[in-house]
């Protein structure tokens, strides 16, 4: 039978399928040929097929117009052309990019058995297919989270028997096998504390559908700890999809933790806050409030103690602490009497390395279990778990530390408590510091009142309008006012009017910022004046600008002052007098007067051991009785050793009531005549002495009523010394004056001997040879007279030279230049030597100018005619504005002035004496190059 034929037998089938049925279909032969299409196929064709196909022709292939799945067709046709009915759903189709799905159902067209054709019925399954594809994805995102997921998601039913539990509570939760778990309530995961609360919160969720609120319970965790979860309720019992109740379940243990962290945290920053109020309002000590402070800290921190200690050091320098203060929760044992804690040495008790790392600003917290071993067993025995051990610093000082004891359980501190803890500590600091200040501040304060009242000198407090606010004691009584008298009155109350010109210069230098020190002149009260100092500053006085002065009575200090003039007026008179030409007897008068117009003693006497007839004289004295001085020197001839022990003492010697004494002494009856009615009666008793050597005294004699101060003393010291040079001085110049005279004598002796003395043999032979030649005839007399003559006027040059030394005061008369002339002559007529002298006119120089300029042209010179060997020799003598040069020069073998040249005193002389005028010598020699020396003197002016 043909196809044709088959298809009219099921006609009428055909025309439901073609005109009724919302699907594409076509008929197709064994060849894939299109025999019949409906609307519906063309439509789809149009829609997915390809483009340059054309429309639908009956008879074309059904690969024309889907070329691209011609082998997936063909797979899918082979069964169907085998007598198989085939369902395919969502049978994907790419057409150019655009990814489509299919239904097919290809039923074979059988006739006889045979089949002859294919019928393809498909529809678009692409969005059906996409949505099974979107669920499915979904379903699988679900799985994995569920799995995955943080959070536990449990199904259960009205009862409360979880029918599903998420694959994440395993991962999480201690669970029993999932084969015993049967109908057991879901309450069986909480803590046992938790179970009421829970059911009946589950069975409010059952009572109302949708949402329920948040609620929190504790579930035991895989490693059998109890977590704390946060449960999120959902009624869904009404949902056909669901018919139940899902829990989603969070761990929120570390949340939880961070929150009661958090809100410790904020409890210990509130008792911080406590602490700080308290310390700031309290008047006393911190520690009236400490006790109070740390019950606040306890609770806040959520401890079982908290406890201060404070640090230490013995005498040898180790670290010690001790605890002070304690507070304990309820039921918690107080250790503040324990004996371990009350003196414990950081390095003996093993604390050392906590110590160091406290010192440092380091927090010292965690479990005592951690903790190393020598500190664990003194922290077991107080039943302390975990410790928080804070340092506390003051004035930059490790001051001690403030703990934290919890005896309950381990716990760990976070960040945030520890922060909270520093504040706590840097508060109890700062109330130590604040108390340590205010302790300073009222030990200076007291210090400061008992100055302001206890000081010698005069404090007043002036406002800036110059009215006295306050004065001390001291001010009230220099002036004569009784206290609070001179209150509110002007500082021109008691200051002289010649000074309120200058003393309001002072106010306005104050003001400026100065603390001038002006000198003034104040009234007392009875209208007496007095010399004052005073010295003024601005300060703040009660939250006020003020001017402090300083008044001090300056009258002591003004006659001191004029006191210590006439002293050094007295000395410097004394000074003066010690000339080498200042008979004794003046200079020792000059210190009698001036002990008596320098010191408050009315007489004074001055006396020394006369070395040639070794008998005591009284060269000087002033305010004593006449004859006193012989009638002391007759007490000395009469018992020279009680003289001697009361005027040469080895000590300074204050001799009171000595009248009285002198009277009853009969080796003093020379003075007995003499001392009734004289205004003295003490005696003090200096020794003049030099190298241990004592030979005289001065006295000085003092009223009945007075006695010497140490400034008396020291002066008369320095007088009695001043008395001891001049005397040494005498005996010195006398000495050196005899010795003097006899080297002077010998040097004369060879000078007359070296000179003048061969001038007159020669003359004398000269004379003798001129006699025998005048026998032989008068013509040969000539060259013998020559002969004589020179020799005369060559010891004539020399007398000169000789008589100049023994006069040298001529060179005021004579001249520099004059003798300068003499001393060249002498080189030219005794030593044969060529001499040049570029002297010039005279100089206008001060005579002991010229005679040093002489002394070391005439050492130069022979120096010159004693080493020299020279031929030539120059002495040139000019004279500058400003200075005066003296030069010699000469042409001898030199020598070399680096090497020294022991013996030869005359350099040294002649540099000694050019340094004593302030001048210059310059000395230029070289081996066999001759030698200039060269002065340079400034004139004076």
């Amino acid at each position: 039978m043909s196809l044709e034929e088959a298809l009219l037998d099921g006609s009428e089938l055909l025309e439901v399928l073609f005109e009724r049925a919302p699907l594409a279909v076509a008929v197709l032969d064994r060849d894939l040929v299109l025999r019949k299409v409906n609307q519906a196929f063309v439509d789809s064709v149009a829609r997915h097929g390809a483009p340059e196909a054309g429309p639908v022709q009956i008879g074309r292939s059904l690969h024309d117009y889907f070329p691209d799945t011609v082998d997936q067709t063909i797979a899918l046709m082979d069964p169907v052309l085998a007598g198989e009915t085939v369902w395919h759903r969502g049978v994907p189709h790419d057409h150019q990019g655009r990814l489509s799905y299919w239904d097919l159902l290809h039923v074979p067209l059988r006739r006889h058995d045979a089949v002859v054709g294919v019928v393809q019925l498909f529809t678009d399954a692409t969005e059906r297919t996409e949505a099974q594809h979107d669920l499915a994805r979904s379903e699988r995102r679900v799985r994995s989270i569920l799995r995955n997921s943080a959070d536990i998601v449990v199904l259960i039913d009205a009862a409360g028997v979880p029918r599903y539990i998420a694959p994440s509570a395993d991962s999480q939760l201690k669970l029993a096998p999932r084969r015993s778990r049967g109908n057991t309530h879901v309450t069986a995961l909480a803590h046992p504390d938790d179970v009421a609360r829970v059911r009946e919160l589950l069975a409010q969720v059952a009572a109302k559908p949708g949402d329920s609120p948040v609620f929190r319970c504790r579930l035991r965790h895989r490693d059998d700890t109890w977590h704390t979860f946060e449960v999120a309720p959902v009624n869904l019992l009404k949902d056909p999809d669901v018919e139940g109740i899902v829990l989603t379940a969070r761990d929120v243990t570390d949340r939880e933790q961070a929150e009661d962290e958090l809100r410790r945290r904020d409890a210990i920053l509130e008792a911080v806050r406590f602490a700080a109020q308290r310390f700031l309002e309290s008047q006393s000590s911190w520690r009236a409030s400490i006790n109070e402070v740390m019950a606040q800290l306890g609770h806040a921190a959520a401890v079982s103690r908290v406890y201060i200690f404070e640090n230490f050091q013995d005498e040898d320098g180790v670290h010690w602490t001790s605890q002070s203060h304690e507070w304990v929760a309820p039921g918690v044992t107080s250790q503040i009497d324990n004996p371990a804690l009350t003196a414990m040495c950081y390095e003996t008790t093993g604390f050392a390395p906590a110590a160091h790392a406290l010192a440092e600003g380091e927090v010292v917290a965690g479990a005592v279990s951690s903790l190393p071993e020598s500190e664990q067993e003194l922290l077991a025995a107080q039943d302390i778990a975990s410790i928080a051990l804070v340092p506390v610093f003051a004035d930059g000082k490790w001051w001690g530390f403030i703990g934290f004891d919890d005896c309950e359980r381990e716990r760990s501190w976070s960040a945030s408590e520890i922060g909270a803890l520093r504040a706590a500590a840097s508060t109890l600091g700062a109330a130590i510091q604040r108390q340590r200040a205010e302790d300073q501040l009222r030990e200076q304060q007291a210090r400061y009142r008992q100055v302001f009242e206890a000081t010698g000198d005069g404090l007043v407090i002036t406002d800036l309008d110059g009215r006295l606010v306050r004065a001390n004691p001291a001010f009230h009584q220099m002036h004569g006012y009784q206290p609070d008298e001179l209150t509110g009155k002007p500082v021109t109350a008691w200051t002289h009017p010649d000074f309120h010109e200058a003393l309001g210069r002072c106010t306005a230098a104050v003001l400026g910022g100065e603390q001038p020190r002006c000198p003034a002149v104040d009234v007392r009260k009875d209208g007496s004046t007095f010399p004052v100092q005073v010295q003024g500053s601005a300060f703040t006085f009660q939250g006020q600008p003020h001017i402090l002065s300083v008044v001090r009575d300056d009258t002591e200090r003004t006659q001191a002052f004029g006191l210590l003039e006439k002293r050094v007026a007295a000395l410097s008179t004394i000074a003066a007098s010690l000339r080498v030409n200042q008979a004794l007897t003046d200079t020792l008068e000059v210190i009698v007067r001036a002990v008596v117009g320098a010191t408050p003693a009315v007489a004074c006497s001055a006396s020394v051991i006369d070395p040639a007839t070794d008998e005591l004289r009284i060269y000087a004295t002033v305010g004593l009785p006449p004859g006193y001085a012989k009638a002391v020197e007759q007490c000395w001839r009469l018992d020279r050793r009680m003289t001697e022990q009361l005027c040469f003492s080895t000590e300074p010697l204050i001799i009171r009531d000595v009248v009285r004494q002198a009277l009853e002494t009969p080796s003093m009856a020379p003075l007995h005549a003499l001392l009734p009615g004289v205004p003295w009666d003490c005696v003090v008793i200096l020794p003049m002495e030099t190298q241990n050597r004592k030979f005289g005294s001065v006295n000085a004699f003092y009223p009945r009523e007075l006695r010497p101060s140490d400034d008396d003393s020291a002066f008369l010291r320095a007088v009695a010394d001043q008395g001891a040079v001049a005397v040494e001085n005498s005996r010195l110049l006398a000495e050196a004056q005899n010795r003097a005279g006899l080297e002077e004598r010998q040097r004369l002796a060879r000078e007359l001997h070296d000179s003048v003395s061969q001038a007159l043999y020669g003359i004398a032979l000269g004379a003798r040879t001129a006699a025998a030649l005048a026998k032989d005839g008068p013509e040969q007399l000539a060259e013998p007279l020559e002969y004589v003559l020179a020799l005369a006027d060559a010891g004539m040059a020399e007398m000169r030279s000789l008589i100049f030394e023994l006069r040298p005061e001529s060179l005021a008369t004579e001249g520099l230049v004059a003798a300068l002339q003499k001393r060249v002559a002498v080189l030219r007529s005794r030593h044969q030597l060529r001499v040049s002298a570029e002297l010039g006119s005279e100089p206008e120089l001060p005579l002991a100018l010229k005679e040093t300029l002489y002394r070391i042209a005439q050492e130069a010179l022979h120096n010159t005619v004693k080493h020299a060997h020279a031929e030539h020799v120059t002495v040139r003598l000019t004279r500058a504005e400003a200075e005066v040069e003296l030069e010699v020069a000469d042409d001898g073998i030199g020598f070399d002035v680096a090497e020294s040249h022991p013996g030869h005193l005359g350099l040294k002389s002649m540099t000694e004496r050019t340094a004593a005028h302030r001048g210059c010598i310059e000395l230029d020699s070289r081996a066999g190059a001759g030698t200039t020396v060269r002065i340079r003197v400034p004139v004076p002016s």
